[in-house]
């Protein structure tokens, strides 16, 4: 969970602009870190690319509130490939 963490809080900052030191993992991702579901989906794009899994086309964005989710995300989903 920490490699996935880095990982997140690495590209949240980079590709985003979000302050690296405002991240947590129960951040939210629009309350807190500001971004937009556009954003959280690019987020996905990237993380799917960087963890080799691909975004299910029936994926429900709004269940991805928090850093913690997408880490949980990026462990159901990597793991099935």
């Amino acid at each position: 969970m920490h490699d996935h963490f880095a990982s997140i809080k690495k590209i949240l900052s980079d590709e985003f602009g979000v302050n690296p030191e405002i991240i947590t993992l129960e951040s939210s991702l629009v309350d807190d870190l500001n971004l937009s579901n556009i954003e959280i989906i690019d987020a996905l794009s990237i993380l799917s690319k960087e963890y080799n899994f691909q975004i299910p086309d029936d994926i429900d964005i709004h269940n991805i509130t928090s850093v913690g989710d997408l880490i949980i995300f990026i462990e159901q989903y990597s793991d099935e490939i």
